[in-house]
């Protein structure tokens, strides 16, 4: 019988911690959330997204556009898996991060989940790079799919840092009680 030996608290400790910025639930529908005066204290940031739409048939997306740039400085790659199949695609030279959409987008019934992570946004050395799981289910209900699972990854060709973000979903409405919450990541 192998002896077992004991592990060190410090090991099981994780070395991120997480620290709310802003959270905002929406009271009625509308077209973007905005985050502000970002503080530049933190590592990482993550915001994590509980989304519907208000469209009953539109293949939108979770948008993100960065300290107000609205031009072609974004790349973005997916690799999805959906009711249908899978595949992959990227865009370059675009107006902004899609983190989800293509196929099924937000609908008005089944939430739309995403975590998305925005690495070393306060580094002036560096371009802004991101990555994002995001999924729903529409319970077999919707067409042309009944539900998608998306990883996805982007960068912001520049080096400022991220101060501001403008979530945004492409052609309808974040609905009410959609909740979008941004934290700040310390550790590695």
């Amino acid at each position: 019988m192998p002896i077992l030996g004991t592990v060190a608290s410090s090991y099981l400790q994780s070395t991120t911690s997480y620290f709310s910025i802003a959270t905002v639930t929406l009271n009625s529908s509308s077209s973007s959330v905005s985050f502000s005066s970002i503080p530049s204290t933190y590592k990482h940031l993550q915001l994590r997204i509980m989304a519907l739409g208000t469209d009953t048939t539109a293949t939108n997306g979770i948008n993100i556009q960065v300290n107000g740039d609205t031009g072609n400085n974004y790349a973005r790659h997916l690799v999805q898996g959906y009711s249908g199949g899978v595949d992959a695609y990227s865009i370059t030279s675009t107006d902004r991060l899609q983190f989800f959409g293509y196929r099924g987008g937000l609908r008005t019934t089944y939430p739309t989940v995403a975590i998305i992570d925005l690495f070393d946004y306060a580094n002036t050395n560096k371009f802004k790079t991101g990555r994002a799981l995001a999924g729903n289910t529409f319970n077999g209900n919707a067409t042309p799919v009944t539900g998608e699972m998306q990883f996805s990854s982007g960068v912001w060709l520049n080096t400022n840092a991220i101060s501001s973000l403008n979530v945004y979903i492409s052609g309808t409405s974040f609905a009410q009680y959609s909740s979008f919450a941004l934290y700040g990541m310390k550790g590695a």
